[in-house]
């Protein structure tokens, strides 16, 4: 971020008035973190910023050092399914909202999970499973974080709980099954996982 901004551009409370371009801004910001165009302190500083803003110049001077955007819409990613593409890590985001990703196909080989006054869930029950470990790192604070795994996965918890919890479930777990291990640490804040029916099998009973 530009330094040594003028005091005209520097955001110096919140306004009611900018609410369509606020949000247009964070989702831009949360965007750059995940394709590594910020660091997480960056994006904590921008996000404060943003969050005290009054005039919409204050919210440009966050962006305007970030690539153009896409042609794509940058919106929160809310519900739905999507295909993995397999030994492929993915990153869930998640700040002052709330974001659901479910998978179906190949599970990724690593989840980055990132939550901050939000929550997400992310639902891997009808995911395919090779043998080995996925490993779900966690950054969350002031929020919470849910994981669902089909029945026969193992959950293991490495996590690192400040103020908080680390919680991890499984059932019917066989010698060789796949593991899902919750890495990370979460503060003022939870993290879960817990074993569930396949959709696949639900579907099949129906």
């Amino acid at each position: 971020m530009p330094k040594n901004l003028p005091p005209d551009r520097v955001p110096r409370a919140r306004s009611g008035q900018l609410g369509p371009a606020r949000e247009e801004t964070i989702e831009r910001l949360q965007q750059a973190y995940a394709d590594d165009l910020l660091t997480l302190d960056e994006l904590d500083e921008r996000l404060e910023l943003a969050s005290r803003a009054e005039k919409r110049e204050h919210l440009l001077v966050l962006v305007d050092d970030l690539p153009d955007e896409a042609s794509d819409e940058l919106v929160p990613y809310e519900a739905g399914s999507e295909l993995v593409q397999a030994g492929a890590a993915m990153r869930v985001m998640c700040v002052f909202s709330e974001t659901k990703r479910t998978i179906d196909g190949p599970a990724p080989s690593r989840i980055e999970a990132t939550v901050l006054f939000g929550e997400a869930r992310i639902d891997l029950s009808g995911a395919d499973f090779d043998s080995g470990v996925l490993e779900i790192r966690c950054n969350v604070a002031f929020g919470e974080l849910k994981v669902y795994v089909p029945q026969g996965v193992a959950v293991e918890t490495a996590g690192v709980p400040i103020l908080a919890s680390f919680y991890g479930k499984d059932r019917d777990v066989k010698s060789g099954a796949p593991v899902v291990r919750l890495t990370g640490f979460a503060a003022m804040g939870s993290v879960s996982c817990k074993a569930t029916k396949s959709k696949k099998k639900r579907r099949k009973r129906k």
